[in-house]
């Protein structure tokens, strides 16, 4: 799947990026699935995934991969025998090379084949496979259902390690009540609904415009805003700390969850709310001011 194309992820395409700059005329590509197998063959336990289809192609791109091919999975897909997936593989790509996997990889009705499955399978076709180590982190492999368990406790630090790179949101910039402003601490609301959604609370982050190079700190809340309104959908309101350009409605950015500072709560009034989030801001420029980094 390729799900957050982290650390992991990474590694296994750039060896297949490499094995293909070694030949003129070569290419790298990299298939991925969609929808996830567990929303097929089980909807009802289905895994919520780190980012959307799209996401995940621009990131495979960014990585270096000169193409992605996505095979839509479905029951019928699901049922077909390993021993025909590398066959299927040069039907598709006849000049195909090599194959490049992590050494868990699993394929094939059931989850029947596996590395040495593949190996002979690829032997036999002539094509050359490709096998690497997991990367490790702190003992552990790093996976994407780690990233989800870290990304759900508020593990920032974990999440943004196994990714290579801050956790970034991005939408579009919407009116709001007008809440933020009056406390004295405006905020950009964004729209933003995750299959899988980091801790409601409030995080250190950094805001950029999109198409801009330009990072503005920032301290984000994400949650259910307990103390100003009854609501059952999660809103990510950005105070910026720096005068800057200030996005409006309309414009779309990018924002980095660098740190998780505390878990949302309900204030007894707006001036309890005012007096935490002054607290929440002066932390935020001290760290800022320790760290230039955020992380």
């Amino acid at each position: 799947m390729f799900d957050g194309v982290h650390l992991g992820h990474q590694a296994v395409i750039r060896q297949a990026i490499e094995a293909a700059s070694r030949d003129e005329g070569h290419y790298s590509g990299v298939l991925t699935f969609d929808p996830h197998p567990s929303q097929v063959l089980y909807p009802k336990m289905a895994t919520r995934l780190l980012m959307p289809l799209r996401n995940r192609i621009r990131d495979l791109h960014a990585v270096g991969a000169d193409f992605v091919f996505v095979q839509a999975f479905s029951r019928e897909y699901a049922q077909k025998d390993a021993a025909a997936f590398v066959p299927a593989l040069l039907n598709k790509f006849p000049d195909l090379k090599s194959i490049h996997v992590g050494e868990n990889f699993r394929f094939g009705a059931r989850r029947s084949g596996n590395v040495d499955t593949l190996r002979n399978s690829s032997t036999e076709n002539g094509v050359e496979l490709h096998a690497l180590r997991r990367k490790v982190m702190d003992g552990m492999a790093i996976s994407s259902s780690r990233i989800r368990a870290a990304l759900m406790e508020g593990s920032m630090h974990e999440v943004n390690a196994m990714l290579g790179e801050p956790y970034t949101i991005s939408g579009r910039v919407v009116s709001g009540k007008g809440v933020g402003r009056k406390l004295g601490f405006p905020t950009l609301n964004i729209p933003w609904a995750p299959e899988i959604s980091p801790r409601h609370g409030v995080y250190m982050v950094k805001l950029r415009q999109r198409d801009s190079k330009q990072l503005i700190s920032g301290i984000a809340n994400y949650g259910l805003r307990p103390t100003v309104e009854d609501s059952s959908d999660p809103l990510f309101e950005v105070h910026l700390l720096e005068v800057e350009t200030v996005p409006g409605p309309g414009d779309e950015v990018e924002v980095q969850l660098l740190q998780f500072m505390r878990p949302e709560k309900a204030f007894d009034s707006l001036d309890e709310l005012k007096v935490q989030i002054e607290k929440d801001v002066a932390l935020v420029n001290t760290s800022w001011s320790t760290d230039s980094t955020g992380c």
